[in-house]
Protein backbone atom coordinates (compact mmCIF):
# COMPACT_ATOMS: atom_id res chain seq x y z
CA UNK A 1 0.00 0.00 0.00
CA UNK A 2 2.75 2.66 0.69
CA UNK A 3 5.05 1.67 -2.43
CA UNK A 4 1.47 2.87 -4.52
CA UNK A 5 0.45 5.68 -2.37
CA UNK A 6 3.61 7.82 -1.62
CA UNK A 7 1.24 10.47 -0.52
CA UNK A 8 0.25 8.46 2.54
CA UNK A 9 4.21 7.93 3.27
CA UNK A 10 4.87 11.91 3.03
CA UNK A 11 2.00 12.85 5.34
CA UNK A 12 3.21 10.02 8.16
CA UNK A 13 6.72 11.71 8.27
CA UNK A 14 5.70 15.40 7.86
CA UNK A 15 4.02 14.80 11.46
CA UNK A 16 7.38 13.55 12.78
CA UNK A 17 8.57 15.78 14.53
CA UNK A 18 12.39 15.88 15.83
CA UNK A 19 12.55 16.54 20.30
CA UNK A 20 16.32 15.70 20.73
CA UNK A 21 19.31 14.39 19.05
CA UNK A 22 23.07 14.12 20.68
CA UNK A 23 25.85 15.87 18.81
CA UNK A 24 27.17 12.19 17.63
CA UNK A 25 24.22 12.37 14.96
CA UNK A 26 24.59 15.66 14.30
CA UNK A 27 27.64 14.88 13.34
CA UNK A 28 26.52 11.98 11.43
CA UNK A 29 24.47 13.80 9.06
CA UNK A 30 26.78 16.71 8.69
CA UNK A 31 23.66 18.93 9.89
CA UNK A 32 23.87 22.11 11.68
CA UNK A 33 22.75 21.89 15.63
CA UNK A 34 21.76 25.48 15.84
CA UNK A 35 19.38 25.69 13.17
CA UNK A 36 16.34 24.36 15.77
CA UNK A 37 13.90 24.52 12.56
CA UNK A 38 15.67 22.64 10.25
CA UNK A 39 16.25 19.87 12.92
CA UNK A 40 12.75 19.71 14.27
CA UNK A 41 11.46 18.44 10.77
CA UNK A 42 14.67 17.54 9.07
CA UNK A 43 13.45 13.78 8.92
CA UNK A 44 11.23 15.07 5.81
CA UNK A 45 13.84 16.69 4.08
CA UNK A 46 15.47 12.69 3.61
CA UNK A 47 12.34 11.36 2.53
CA UNK A 48 12.68 11.62 -1.19
CA UNK A 49 15.62 9.87 -1.03
CA UNK A 50 15.00 7.26 1.08
CA UNK A 51 11.49 6.53 0.74
CA UNK A 52 11.98 2.43 1.04
CA UNK A 53 13.56 2.86 3.89
CA UNK A 54 10.82 4.58 5.51
CA UNK A 55 8.12 2.72 3.83
CA UNK A 56 9.70 -0.33 6.01
CA UNK A 57 9.48 1.63 9.08
CA UNK A 58 5.76 2.03 9.26
CA UNK A 59 5.25 -0.98 8.30
CA UNK A 60 7.45 -2.34 11.41
CA UNK A 61 5.10 0.38 13.71
CA UNK A 62 2.29 -0.96 11.99
CA UNK A 63 2.97 -4.79 13.11
CA UNK A 64 3.41 -3.21 16.49
CA UNK A 65 7.14 -4.64 16.38
CA UNK A 66 8.79 -2.34 19.38
CA UNK A 67 12.40 -3.48 18.33
CA UNK A 68 13.96 -3.50 14.78
CA UNK A 69 16.63 -2.83 13.11
CA UNK A 70 17.30 -1.92 9.19
CA UNK A 71 20.16 -0.49 6.90
CA UNK A 72 19.64 1.63 4.70
CA UNK A 73 21.72 4.18 2.32
CA UNK A 74 20.72 7.70 3.75
CA UNK A 75 22.04 11.10 2.79
CA UNK A 76 23.75 13.69 4.37
CA UNK A 77 22.64 17.58 4.75
CA UNK A 78 25.75 18.10 2.41
CA UNK A 79 24.76 15.84 -0.37
CA UNK A 80 26.67 12.46 0.23
CA UNK A 81 25.46 9.26 1.09
CA UNK A 82 26.77 6.98 3.71
CA UNK A 83 26.03 3.47 4.86
CA UNK A 84 23.81 2.96 8.36
CA UNK A 85 22.53 0.31 10.39
CA UNK A 86 19.20 2.44 11.95
CA UNK A 87 18.12 0.89 15.40
CA UNK A 88 14.75 1.77 16.06
CA UNK A 89 12.95 1.52 19.70
CA UNK A 90 9.87 2.50 20.55
CA UNK A 91 9.91 2.74 24.75
CA UNK A 92 7.89 0.91 27.04
CA UNK A 93 4.37 3.01 27.40
CA UNK A 94 4.44 4.12 24.06
CA UNK A 95 3.31 0.94 22.06
CA UNK A 96 0.12 2.63 21.06
CA UNK A 97 0.92 5.69 20.12
CA UNK A 98 4.08 6.08 19.41
CA UNK A 99 4.61 9.50 20.78
CA UNK A 100 8.04 8.59 21.55
CA UNK A 101 10.14 6.74 19.31
CA UNK A 102 14.25 6.53 20.13
CA UNK A 103 16.37 5.87 16.57
CA UNK A 104 19.86 4.71 16.61
CA UNK A 105 21.94 4.87 13.99
CA UNK A 106 25.29 3.29 13.21
CA UNK A 107 28.12 4.40 10.94
CA UNK A 108 28.61 1.04 8.44
CA UNK A 109 30.81 3.01 6.25
CA UNK A 110 34.41 2.63 7.85
CA UNK A 111 33.52 -0.54 9.76
CA UNK A 112 32.13 -2.53 6.84
CA UNK A 113 35.26 -5.32 7.56
CA UNK A 114 34.20 -5.34 11.39
CA UNK A 115 30.12 -5.50 10.52
CA UNK A 116 31.50 -8.54 7.77
CA UNK A 117 32.85 -10.51 10.26
CA UNK A 118 30.02 -10.02 13.07
CA UNK A 119 27.45 -11.17 10.54
CA UNK A 120 29.01 -14.76 10.03
CA UNK A 121 29.33 -14.93 14.07
CA UNK A 122 25.71 -14.03 14.08
CA UNK A 123 25.26 -16.22 11.46
CA UNK A 124 27.18 -18.99 13.41
CA UNK A 125 25.22 -17.95 16.37
CA UNK A 126 21.86 -18.73 15.00
CA UNK A 127 22.98 -22.21 12.97
CA UNK A 128 24.06 -23.57 17.00
CA UNK A 129 20.77 -22.29 18.82
CA UNK A 130 18.45 -23.62 15.85
CA UNK A 131 19.79 -26.94 16.48
CA UNK A 132 20.05 -27.23 20.58
CA UNK A 133 17.41 -28.68 22.45
CA UNK A 134 17.84 -26.33 25.12
CA UNK A 135 16.29 -23.13 24.92
CA UNK A 136 18.27 -19.68 24.57
CA UNK A 137 17.29 -16.37 25.23
CA UNK A 138 18.63 -13.18 25.07
CA UNK A 139 17.82 -10.19 27.41
CA UNK A 140 18.72 -6.35 27.24
CA UNK A 141 19.87 -4.84 30.40
CA UNK A 142 16.06 -3.71 30.83
CA UNK A 143 14.88 -7.58 30.72
CA UNK A 144 13.52 -7.30 27.21
CA UNK A 145 13.70 -10.14 24.71
CA UNK A 146 16.54 -9.93 21.72
CA UNK A 147 15.90 -13.16 20.62
CA UNK A 148 14.90 -16.71 21.55
CA UNK A 149 15.94 -19.75 19.95
CA UNK A 150 12.89 -21.92 17.89
CA UNK A 151 12.12 -24.05 20.86
CA UNK A 152 10.92 -21.14 22.64
CA UNK A 153 7.28 -21.52 20.27
CA UNK A 154 7.65 -24.94 20.62
CA UNK A 155 7.67 -25.58 24.20
CA UNK A 156 4.92 -22.72 24.88
CA UNK A 157 3.32 -21.69 22.13
CA UNK A 158 3.85 -18.48 21.34
CA UNK A 159 5.71 -17.72 18.43
CA UNK A 160 9.31 -16.16 18.81
CA UNK A 161 8.45 -13.22 16.83
CA UNK A 162 5.58 -12.05 19.21
CA UNK A 163 8.05 -11.29 22.21
CA UNK A 164 10.92 -9.91 20.88
CA UNK A 165 11.37 -6.27 22.66
CA UNK A 166 9.09 -7.15 25.46
CA UNK A 167 9.83 -8.58 29.00
CA UNK A 168 8.60 -11.33 30.27
CA UNK A 169 5.55 -9.42 32.66
CA UNK A 170 4.23 -8.35 29.03
CA UNK A 171 3.75 -11.61 27.73
CA UNK A 172 1.49 -12.57 30.48
CA UNK A 173 4.03 -15.19 31.97
CA UNK A 174 3.58 -16.09 35.91
CA UNK A 175 4.79 -12.91 38.14
CA UNK A 176 6.45 -15.48 40.16
CA UNK A 177 8.82 -16.30 37.06
CA UNK A 178 8.97 -12.66 35.73
CA UNK A 179 9.72 -11.84 39.12
CA UNK A 180 13.02 -14.50 38.81
CA UNK A 181 14.34 -13.64 35.64
CA UNK A 182 14.35 -9.66 36.35
CA UNK A 183 16.79 -10.59 39.83
CA UNK A 184 18.79 -12.53 38.08
CA UNK A 185 19.26 -10.13 35.43
CA UNK A 186 19.90 -7.48 37.96
CA UNK A 187 22.41 -9.42 39.52
CA UNK A 188 24.01 -10.27 36.32
CA UNK A 189 24.22 -6.27 35.43
CA UNK A 190 25.37 -5.80 39.39
CA UNK A 191 28.17 -8.55 39.66
CA UNK A 192 28.97 -9.00 36.12
CA UNK A 193 29.49 -12.36 35.91
CA UNK A 194 27.43 -15.36 34.61
CA UNK A 195 24.28 -16.97 37.23
CA UNK A 196 23.42 -20.23 37.69
CA UNK A 197 19.56 -20.83 39.11
CA UNK A 198 17.37 -23.93 39.19
CA UNK A 199 13.46 -22.38 38.89
CA UNK A 200 10.46 -24.11 37.31
CA UNK A 201 9.72 -22.90 33.32
CA UNK A 202 5.86 -23.61 31.63
CA UNK A 203 7.33 -26.44 28.94
CA UNK A 204 4.00 -27.07 26.65
CA UNK A 205 1.54 -26.29 29.44
CA UNK A 206 3.41 -27.82 32.70
CA UNK A 207 5.44 -26.10 35.32
CA UNK A 208 9.10 -27.96 34.83
CA UNK A 209 12.31 -27.49 37.10
CA UNK A 210 14.91 -26.46 35.04
CA UNK A 211 18.42 -25.09 34.86
CA UNK A 212 18.80 -21.34 34.11
CA UNK A 213 21.83 -19.91 33.72
CA UNK A 214 22.31 -16.46 32.43
CA UNK A 215 25.47 -14.84 31.30
CA UNK A 216 26.58 -11.51 30.29
CA UNK A 217 27.46 -9.95 26.88
CA UNK A 218 30.19 -7.06 26.45
CA UNK A 219 30.67 -4.35 24.14
CA UNK A 220 33.81 -3.40 23.12
CA UNK A 221 34.20 -0.76 25.79
CA UNK A 222 33.51 -3.79 28.55
CA UNK A 223 30.06 -2.63 29.04
CA UNK A 224 27.42 -5.55 29.86
CA UNK A 225 24.99 -4.59 26.29
CA UNK A 226 23.10 -7.73 26.71
CA UNK A 227 22.67 -10.83 28.74
CA UNK A 228 22.64 -14.29 27.35
CA UNK A 229 19.93 -17.05 29.04
CA UNK A 230 20.36 -20.74 28.31
CA UNK A 231 17.16 -23.16 30.04
CA UNK A 232 18.02 -26.72 30.45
Amino acid sequence: YFMTNPEEVKKCVSMVETLQVNQAFIDAMEGDLGNSDYMKHFISRFLEKSYPFFCKVLVHLSEHRTHFELTASLPTVKHKTWDFLIRVVVPPGYETNLKRVLIMIFDLSPTRQLQTSLNHSEKAFHLLTDNLTDLVLRFDPAGRCLFSSPVFELFTGIPCSDIYGKTFSEIDFSESLCRFIEKEIQTVMAARKKTEKSFTFPLKGKETLCSWRFMPEFSEEGEIQSILCLIR
